[in-house]
């Protein structure tokens, strides 16, 4: 019986460590070309094998696209990513598991790109 309940805790602490930050962005919608914080309800616990990274995609493109991409440094609560120089719709995504998966994604939060304010008005 207490061989089980140290498996048990055992077990409960790995998955604990296992566990994804969630994810928030401090604004939606953005313009074009601003940057963008994405907060993490607690600091990024990466590792060797686990490292985040970070991208603005497409909404709807492939797990795998990563132009803009940032490396989300170990202990991280924040990281600040560029907005796409395009309106439009996109999702800020949250990769995990690298290098041992090239693309991961284990959190994203959707988000707006307007125009930026250099571009509207004018013809």
């Amino acid at each position: 019986m207490r061989g089980l309940a140290l498996g048990l805790s055992l077990s409960l602490a790995l998955v604990a460590c296992n566990d994804r930050p969630e994810m928030r962005i401090d604004s939606d919608p953005v313009q074009a070309g601003t940057s963008v914080w994405a907060h993490f309800d607690r600091p990024v616990n990466g590792r060797a094998v686990d490292q985040y990274w970070i991208v603005i995609a497409p909404a709807g493109a492939p797990a795998d696209y990563q132009e803009g991409r940032l490396h989300v440094q170990r202990s991280a609560e924040g990281v600040k990513i560029d907005a796409p120089p395009r309106a439009g719709n996109y999702e800020v995504r949250l990769h995990g598991d690298w290098p041992k998966r090239a693309h991961h994604v284990v959190r994203t939060v959707p988000i707006v790109v307007l125009p930026s304010t250099d571009t509207v008005g004018t013809r």
